[in-house]
């Protein structure tokens, strides 16, 4: 799903992140330079400190390549019902990471 949405979005080109994480879906939009980091979190949880370190990592990654004249994107995906663990828990690496 997370690689349907990148390449509906206009994000084909596939990018290697330099520190060699992988994420299920890092695609960069080759009209604009925007980025797009996806990943799906159907079996891991948002108190898992390793899942924590690499998103933290990815969003960190983002933070980086700002001040952008587009704006970037990072989605996770995860189970419907899991929503009120997951919000607090990215917004808060987000602002951590200074891309909120």
């Amino acid at each position: 799903m997370l690689e349907t949405v990148a390449t509906l979005a206009g994000f084909t080109l596939p990018l290697p992140l330099p520190d060699g994480t992988i994420p299920d879906v890092s695609r960069v939009c080759p009209y604009t330079g925007a980025v797009f980091i996806g990943d799906a979190k159907q079996s891991e949880h948002p108190q898992n400190p390793t899942t924590l370190g690499r998103l933290e990592r990815y969003m960190r990654w983002l933070s980086r390549r700002r001040p952008n004249a587009v704006p970037d994107f990072f989605c996770v995906c995860h189970p419907l019902h899991h929503r009120e663990r997951w919000l607090p828990v990215l917004e808060l690496l987000a602002e951590t990471a200074s891309v909120a």
